[in-house]
C-alpha cells in the first residue's frame, strides 16, 4: 500500500467522524427560522422555476444558493421526501463544506510541514471546532460554504494561481455579498505581486465564472432581479447599527445597539452611523492592504484581518459574519516548523468568542441561555450582556494583534516553499 494512501486513512477517518456527528442535526429546524426560509425559497423554485425565485420571493442571497436550493427541490421531488428530508437536503452542502475545508487545511499542513501528525491535528482542529459545527450543522446557515470558497481563493492567490483565485472569488460573491471584504486585497495583491496583465487575466476568469453562474437569468432576462435582490437592495431588514454581532459597535455603545438605527447621527455629527462605519472600514482596508504589500509574504493573514474588520466596523452585522476568520487564522498558523503558537491561540480565542455569540443569539437551550438581543433585562441577561461586551473587547484586541503580526511579516506563506 503506497505511503501517501496509508496516510490518508487517518484524515479520512477524522473527516468521516466529523461528518457523522453532524448528520443527526440535518433534519432539525435549528435555533432560528433561517432553515425554514431556505426551504421556502426552495419551494418557490420548485413551483415557479429557478429564474423566477427572486421575483416570486424575498430571496436576498446570490444565485449560487439558488442552485443549491434547486437541487434540493429536485431531489426532494424525485424521492417524495417530507419536510425534514427537505431540511436535510438544504443543510447538507454547508456540512459538506466543513468537511472539504478541513481536508483542504490538512493537505496544506502536510505539504507545508511534511508532518502527517500535524496535518491530522489541523484537520481535527477545524472539523471538531464547536463554532464551526454550530454554524453549519446546528444553525443551518451557509457561511461554511462561503468560507470554503474564500479559502480556496486566498490559497490560490498565495500560490500564484491568479485565475483560480479570481474564479473562486466569483463563486463566493455569487453566494453572499458578505465576501466583498476580499476584493481590495485580491486586486492589490494580484497587481503588486503578479502584474497588471495577471490582473486582467484574473478579471477575465471572474467574469467567465460569473457569466456561467448567471447564465439562466441572463438568457431569460431576469438578471436585473438577481442584481437588485441579492446585491443592490441588501440588507433587506431594518437598518441597525448592529443586528446581533458582538463587535466594535456593540463595545462602543455598551450593548445598546439593537433598537438603534444606523441612519441616526452619533454625537450630533452630520454623518450617520452607517457612514461612520463605512469610513472606518475603508480606513482599515487601506491600512491592512498597505501592511500586506509592504511586509507580508502571504495574503492569508491579511485576508483574516479584512474579514474581522468587516465584522467589527461595518453596521448591520450578524453574529455569523466572522465565520471566515476561523479557517483563515488556522491556515495562517501553519508554519514550516509547525503551528504558530500565537496564531493558534488567536484561532482558539476567536472560536470561543464566535461560539459565545452564536449560542447567545440562536441558543440550543433557550431556558438556560436566552437570546441576548431579544430578551428583557434580568440577572441572567445582564450577566450575558456583560460577557458579550467582554467578547467584543476581545475581538477588538485580536484584530489589533493580527495587524501587528502582519506588520511584522509573521504569516505562514504556502507558496514560498517550493512545494509545487
Amino acid at each position: 500500500m503506497p505511503r501517501t494512501f496509508r496516510w490518508w486513512l487517518g484524515p479520512a477517518a477524522v473527516l468521516t467522524l466529523g461528518l457523522l456527528i453532524r448528520l443527526p442535526f440535518l433534519t432539525q429546524l435549528g435555533p432560528t427560522r433561517d432553515v425554514v426560509t431556505f426551504v421556502r425559497w426552495s419551494s418557490v423554485i420548485d413551483q415557479h422555476g429557478l429564474t423566477n425565485v427572486y421575483d416570486a420571493s424575498e430571496m436576498d442571497h446570490g444565485p449560487l444558493l439558488a442552485y443549491v436550493l434547486a437541487v434540493a427541490a429536485l431531489i426532494r421531488s424525485a424521492f417524495g421526501l417530507g419536510l425534514h428530508g427537505w431540511v436535510a437536503l438544504v443543510r447538507l452542502p454547508a456540512v459538506l463544506a466543513d468537511v472539504a475545508t478541513a481536508a483542504l487545511l490538512a493537505l496544506v499542513a502536510l505539504r507545508r510541514t511534511r508532518s502527517e501528525l500535524l496535518a491530522l491535528v489541523v484537520c481535527a482542529g477545524y472539523l471538531f471546532n464547536p463554532a464551526v459545527w454550530y454554524g453549519s450543522a446546528y444553525w443551518g446557515q451557509v457561511d461554511s460554504l462561503l468560507a470554503l470558497l474564500l479559502v480556496v481563493s486566498v490559497l490560490a492567490l498565495d500560490r500564484g494561481a491568479v485565475a483560480v483565485a479570481w474564479g473562486a472569488y466569483a463563486g463566493a460573491l455569487a453566494l453572499k455579498l458578505t465576501g466583498i471584504w476580499l476584493a481590495p486585497l485580491l486586486i492589490a495583491w494580484t497587481v503588486a505581486r503578479h502584474g497588471v496583465r495577471s490582473a486582467f487575466a484574473g478579471a477575465a476568469a471572474f467574469a467567465a465564472v460569473a457569466v456561467v453562474i448567471l447564465a439562466p437569468w441572463l438568457l431569460t432576462g431576469h438578471a436585473g432581479s438577481v442584481l437588485h435582490h441579492a446585491y443592490l437592495d441588501v440588507p433587506t431588514e431594518a437598518p441597525k447599527v448592529d443586528v446581533s454581532a458582538y463587535n466594535g459597535w456593540y463595545l462602543v455603545l455598551a450593548g445598546r445597539v439593537h433598537d438603534l438605527s444606523s441612519h441616526e447621527h452619533p454625537l450630533g455629527l452630520p454623518f450617520d452611523y452607517q457612514i461612520v462605519g463605512a469610513v472606518a472600514f475603508a480606513t482599515a482596508v487601506i491600512l491592512i492592504v498597505a501592511l500586506a504589500l509592504r511586509a507580508s509574504r502571504s495574503p492569508v493573514l491579511p485576508a483574516a484581518a479584512l474579514a474581522l474588520a468587516l465584522f467589527l466596523l461595518l453596521t448591520q452585522q450578524h453574529e455569523r459574519y466572522a465565520f471566515a476568520v476561523l479557517p483563515l487564522l488556522l491556515l495562517g498558523a501553519i508554519g514550516v516548523d509547525g503551528l504558530s503558537p500565537e496564531l493558534s491561540r488567536l484561532y482558539a480565542v476567536v472560536s470561543f468568542t464566535l461560539l459565545f455569540n452564536l449560542i447567545t443569539i440562536g441558543s440550543f437551550v433557550p431556558s438556560l441561555i436566552p437570546n441576548v438581543a431579544a430578551s428583557s433585562e434580568g440577572d441572567r441577561v445582564a450577566f450575558l450582556k456583560g460577557a458579550a461586551l467582554a467578547a467584543a473587547a476581545v475581538a477588538v484586541v485580536v484584530f489589533g494583534r493580527v495587524l501587528f503580526l502582519i506588520g511584522r511579516g509573521i504569516c505562514g506563506a504556502v507558496a514560498d516553499q517550493g512545494d509545487g
